[in-house]
């Protein structure tokens, strides 16, 4: 069913609760004893946004893509200037910059609210928008998720699913579209034309014959990943309050075939020692060639396939893993600490070794930052922050990392196919409404 029209009507009461968000200084008042006028600020420069408060006092930031690029406040428009596209120093070869992007950026949808989590298929670009109000079924929801289908050229827009609550994590296949909510798993079938969502992973597992975990309908379903005929998802339990109480924190890793929809406890195992106070989490699942990786606070760890041994690749017992993905060749991971490490060198921020293990190989020094990571023939996507909110940043084998795009506000998910790399951003950017975006990869 085609539900542009609802989509967009929806949107539109999402957009009345905001607007652009200006970049650069902080809007300052009379509130919180702050003293008006703010003397720190000075007088507003060209491309400043005056604004005054309940009290009276005003203040200024920058328009939208405006900012210090070291030439004075609100100098630099980085959505347009192609020494400075989306980001300071980052110089368009062909010397064009257009929506703070050096290449082509296509709009695919707009009038979105928080857009989220993306996938693609060869085919549609999926996505998620959040709503602070949802109307299902005549019961009005405080927050829930449209889940929405998109042609690769942004025609057709579909809505798929309205969810109560959040959802994260996307996943697609020649089955479906699937995504987490809270302790399940959802599919819903793209292929046998208006079939009702299927829920195909829970943190309830004990109906299953084969699959008989310590605490079987309790802990909480981290992360899911589709691959090899079969979906996948980690849960953990123990290590908690109740009647788990002094018990070690472990995992479960699941998988439910497609073919057979059998159901199979794939291993269990400790989550990896934390330092005290540090959250014991076991997420961050992804398979590749049937392998699956996956993070273990600061450990690297897999099950290969056909197996039920957890193997450690890598640790880093003062760091957590942010992000870890697969391609044909190579697992890569991004990692991060709280700390300056003591005497050891802290890890790089993004990392890769050959799938079927061996040296670790540093793309990132430890001083960057890079979240939203996704992988394909050797390259890596992802987002880190930047002058007027995220960037969007390939990194190639060698390290080298080029800024895509940036200028434009908060990055909610990123995907790519064989040619283009989607993301989406979202309505506290420059544009003031939530978009999905593509350019070429």
């Amino acid at each position: 069913m085609n539900t542009r029209g609802t989509f967009a009507r929806v949107a539109l009461v999402v957009m009345t609760s905001g607007g652009a968000a200006g970049c650069g200084f902080p809007v300052l008042g009379s509130s919180g004893g702050t003293a008006c006028p703010d003397p720190s600020q000075g007088p507003a420069p060209s491309h400043a946004i005056t604004v005054s408060d309940d009290a009276g006092c005003s203040s200024w930031s920058c328009e939208p893509g405006w900012v210090d690029c070291g030439g004075g406040a609100c100098s630099v428009d980085v959505l347009t200037d192609p020494h400075q596209c989306g980001d300071c120093g980052n110089s368009c070869p062909e010397g064009t910059c257009s929506m703070g992007s050096c290449g082509p950026v296509d709009v695919l949808a707009t009038n979105l609210s928080w857009a989220g989590a993306v996938a693609v298929d060869s085919a549609s670009v999926y996505f998620v928008d959040t709503t602070p109000l949802l109307l299902v079924d005549s019961t009005l929801y405080l927050g829930g998720s449209l889940l929405v289908r998109t042609a690769l050229d942004g025609g057709g827009a579909q809505l798929l699913a309205s969810i109560p609550g959040s959802v994260s994590g996307l996943a697609v296949d020649a089955t479906g579209f699937y995504y987490l909510a809270g302790s399940e798993v959802v599919l819903v079938p793209t292929t046998s034309g208006t079939s009702p969502p299927v829920v195909v992973g829970s943190t309830s597992i004990s109906a299953a014959a084969d699959v008989d975990a310590s605490d079987p309908d309790g802990g909480a379903l981290t992360s899911f990943a589709v691959g090899g005929g079969s979906v996948w998802w980690l849960r953990t339990f123990g290590g908690a309050d109740g009647a788990d109480a002094g018990a070690p924190a472990m995992f479960d890793l699941v998988r439910e075939s497609e073919a057979d929809s059998g159901v199979q406890l794939v291993a269990t195992a400790p989550i990896v020692a934390t330092p005290p106070n540090w959250l014991e989490s076991t997420s961050l699942l992804t398979i590749g060639g049937g392998d699956a990786f996956f993070a273990s606070n600061g450990a690297l760890e897999v099950v290969r396939a056909g197996s039920s041994t957890v193997q450690t690749l890598t640790a880093e017992p003062q760091c957590v893993i942010g992000n870890v993905a697969a391609d044909d060749a190579y697992v890569y991971w991004t990692s991060w600490s709280f700390g300056s490490g003591g005497p050891a060198p802290l890890p790089p921020a993004l990392a890769r070794m050959p799938r079927a293990g061996g040296e670790i190989q540093a793309l990132l020094p430890s001083t960057s930052f890079l979240s939203q990571l996704v992988v394909s023939d050797g390259l890596a996507w992802g987002t880190q922050p930047g002058i007027a909110g995220d960037d969007l940043v390939r990194v190639d084998g060698t390290g080298a990392l080029t800024v895509l795009s940036g200028g434009r506000g908060t990055i909610g998910g990123v995907a790519v196919d064989a040619t283009s790399v989607y993301w989406t951003v979202t309505a506290q950017g420059t544009s003031g409404v939530g978009q999905l975006l593509r350019t070429d990869r």
